[in-house]
């Protein structure tokens, strides 16, 4: 698997501005799952390990919480932002989780289901790995789904630039893929945001850079229309009255 991102692009500030943005509807999505202290967690496709340290804040110091990347650069970073010893990370494939049957009280997975190969095969080594009683949790967006006011410009080109991730549309199907795995009580919502400040506008201006080369090597946009869509998004930065709507972001749970 590989990211359609490049994150070396922003350093860690495009990671720390998603987590600002997303955190306060995991929180929410958090809150209706419940008490979550003392719990062992895996967190799938950690990043840096900004959700993996939220995880932590639930789960207390009597819990646990591992984050497993596919990219060992992100590993390594997620450990040095790390100090708490109730927080690991590793190196791994969501595909194929290195970890025994019914291992986790909880896990959890933020924007991991869009960028790979086998969603379903991804969601059932969730469903695997955790204990009878404990909770999955799949937290994703449509992507079709975000615009750009006054101008729609901006909506359009970023729609277009989505589709370049495997499953830019999951959020809407991940409801369905838990009953397809056999579960038919499953707990479902849905969030989504204006990004109306600079910092936060920022984010899809960043995004859209750390694509660019991904973008035009798929022959999905020649340079002149990326270099536009840049344009664009900078220009929203720092004016007051363009929005951004942010993604509708689904979560989907079971307990075991």
């Amino acid at each position: 698997m590989e990211y359609t991102i490049d994150e070396s692009l922003s350093g860690l500030e495009r990671q720390k501005q998603l987590a600002k943005t997303m955190n306060p509807p995991t929180i929410r999505f958090l809150d209706e799952v419940g008490d979550l202290s003392g719990a062992t967690g895996l967190d799938l496709g950690c990043g840096i390990g900004e959700t993996t340290r939220l995880l932590g804040t639930r789960v207390g110091d009597s819990g646990s919480v591992i984050g497993v990347d596919f990219d060992e650069a992100l590993v390594e970073t997620a450990r040095s932002l790390t100090s708490v010893s109730n927080i690991s990370f590793a190196q791994g494939d969501a595909h194929t989780l290195e970890f025994e049957d019914a291992s986790y009280d909880l896990v959890f997975a933020r924007f991991l289901l869009l960028h790979v190969a086998e969603p379903k095969k991804v969601l059932n080594e969730m469903l695997r790995v955790c204990r009878p009683d404990g909770t999955v949790i799949v937290h994703d967006g449509d992507f079709a789904t975000l615009y750009t006011k006054p101008d729609s410009s901006g909506g359009e080109g970023l729609n277009k630039l989505f589709t370049l991730f495997p499953n830019s549309r999951i959020g809407t199907d991940l409801w369905h893929m838990f009953r397809e795995c056999g579960y038919e009580h499953v707990e479902f919502g849905v969030d989504r945001m204006l990004l109306r400040d600079a910092s936060a506008k920022r984010l899809a201006l960043m995004t859209v850079e750390a694509m660019r080369e991904a973008v035009m090597q798929s022959g999905l946009m020649p340079r002149e229309e990326i270099d536009a869509l840049c344009h664009t998004m900078r220009a929203g930065v720092d004016d007051e009255s363009y929005l951004i709507g942010f993604p509708e972001v689904y979560a989907a749970w079971v307990k075991r």
